[in-house]
């Protein structure tokens, strides 16, 4: 979507949704099970990445626009005379998508290896059909019902939380409630911090372009050290680290960001920084109490889109009607909710342990009259020298 902003810029807002409906998130859950908190970290630092060179790369296809103020109105021939006071002129026209062109084909060529192994198979199966008899009719008629039964069993809870219906629906509720508001605020303050900076403490209109790189760049940087601290510590605690950390430094912004430019600066840091491991991170923890699968996913997709469409939407009606502080005010009350919301998932799941650590459990053996390891039976059952 192109915007134009309070101090005449023309920019695009970032959308969090296409970026997130990613098979490498499935693929990485299936790889790393319960050591997926690094790699995760590593494959959404390619958001901050993409929201960093997107503006190089859409930015010179952008209209060009002249403004015009009360005194160049004053002034102006009589050929310009119908334009009003403070209105502008096109200079050049948009060629904007040439740009979304060129980001669609290169994100198609990238995404392709995930469609060969669905496509090659399909082929395979309609190649190696056998020939209809009154056999094969019943038998796919068969595989039909039990085609339709999968379908429903991928959309109950218990399906991903081992049998637990209660806690499956449980969790399914606390990912919408969680990704409305950790997208929402994510991309509330990405998309506001430069309207902000010019209402609010009058930054001369170029300088706050390079608020949205300070904001993407600390953002890339916060997921790649949450990468590296994940890899050492135990998902819960990386959580728990990255709730606490996102509401002070939200907290601190309130505070000091409308105090002068350069706190804004430091605040537009420490925020971007701060909220980008939340994301995931979460979809780490998560894993770790229920299956991640496909349907959970879509969860988290729905969410994403659904919270950045709400506070976007909310912060517009604030905004005009009470001023720009009030971006501070909804991203402070977003992490409250965050926090809220996941030290609950937290607290339940700290008393259920781990999918992992049960499944473990469930593979623990008996041999003979002492209990052995199923990790360790091959070395036990070894023979000697």
């Amino acid at each position: 979507m192109i915007m134009i902003d309070s101090c005449g810029t023309v920019h695009l807002l970032h959308n969090d949704v296409p970026c997130y409906v990613s098979a490498g998130q499935r693929i990485l859950l299936e790889l790393w099970k319960d050591r997926v908190a690094a790699p995760m970290h590593a494959m959404h630092m390619g958001f901050g990445i993409g929201a960093l060179i997107t503006p190089m790369i859409v930015n010179p296809f952008l209209a060009v626009l002249e403004f015009r103020d009360a005194k160049d109105a004053t002034n102006a021939t009589t050929q310009d005379e119908a334009i009003p006071a403070d209105e502008f002129i096109v200079v050049r026209e948009s060629r904007v998508h040439v740009a979304f062109i060129t980001i669609g084909v290169s994100a198609a060529v990238l995404g392709l290896p995930f469609l060969v192994y669905p496509f090659v198979k399909c082929v395979r199966c309609i190649r190696y059909r056998r020939p209809r008899n009154d056999e094969t009719i019943a038998s796919e008629s068969v595989e039909a019902k039990g085609y339709f039964r999968r379908i429903i069993h991928s959309f109950n809870p218990a399906t991903y939380a081992n049998g637990n219906f209660q806690f499956g629906l449980f969790v399914f509720i606390m990912v919408l409630l969680l990704y409305i508001n950790i997208v929402g605020a994510e991309q509330l303050f990405g998309n506001f911090i430069r309207t902000f900076s010019v209402d609010a403490l009058k930054f001369p209109r170029n300088e706050a372009s390079y608020l949205d790189t300070v904001y993407w760049g600390s953002f890339t940087l916060g997921r790649f050290m949450g990468s590296v601290f994940s890899h050492f510590l135990p998902i819960q605690n990386v959580l728990v680290v990255d709730l606490l950390t996102n509401l002070g430094a939200i907290t601190l912004a309130n505070v000091i960001a409308t105090s002068s430019q350069g706190a804004l600066w430091a605040s537009t840091a420490l925020v971007g920084f701060f909220i980008a491991p939340l994301f995931p991170a979460a979809i780490a923890f998560i894993n770790t109490q229920i299956e991640v699968g496909g349907i959970v996913l879509t969860l988290v997709v729905f969410a994403t889109g659904f919270g950045d469409l709400l506070y976007i939407w909310i912060e517009g009606v604030l905004y005009s009607s009470y001023g720009p502080h009030t971006i501070l005010y909804v991203l402070l009350f977003a992490a409250i909710v965050i926090c809220v919301i996941a030290f609950v998932m937290i607290a339940v799941g700290s008393r259920r342990g781990t999918r992992f650590k049960a499944t473990e459990q469930a593979l623990v053996v008996r041999k003979g009259d002492s209990t052995v390891d199923y990790t360790h039976l091959e070395e036990d059952s070894s023979p000697s020298g």
